[in-house]
């Protein structure tokens, strides 16, 4: 069985392929439940499956895609990365003395 709750949902509908994945899609790349009731709105899925979708995404369950790391879910416009701290190391003081 998927791990995506997305995908555990829309798998068994008798649906197109490119409505399950639109809505797939929707679920995805909302950041919250009322992002995807935004997103769901205009996919052409009963309303069962989207309140079902809705509950998912409001539980905090997650779409995984297949370029994100296994094991974290990451928006898809976020990476990891070390981001150095400011340092006031060789920079002059007030007094043009070196710190």
């Amino acid at each position: 069985m998927p791990d995506d709750a997305a995908q555990q949902i829309l798998t068994p509908l008798d649906a197109d392929s490119a409505i399950k994945a639109q809505a797939w899609q929707a679920f995805k790349d909302s950041a919250d439940e009322n992002d995807f009731a935004k997103r769901i709105g205009g996919v052409n899925i009963s309303q069962d499956v989207k309140a079902q979708l809705w509950e998912a995404k409001k539980s905090g369950a997650t779409a995984t895609g297949p370029s994100q790391s296994p094991g974290l879910n990451l928006p898809s416009n976020m990476s990891i990365g070390a981001t150095p701290e400011p340092s006031d190391f060789g920079k002059k003081r007030s007094d043009g003395r070196k710190t």
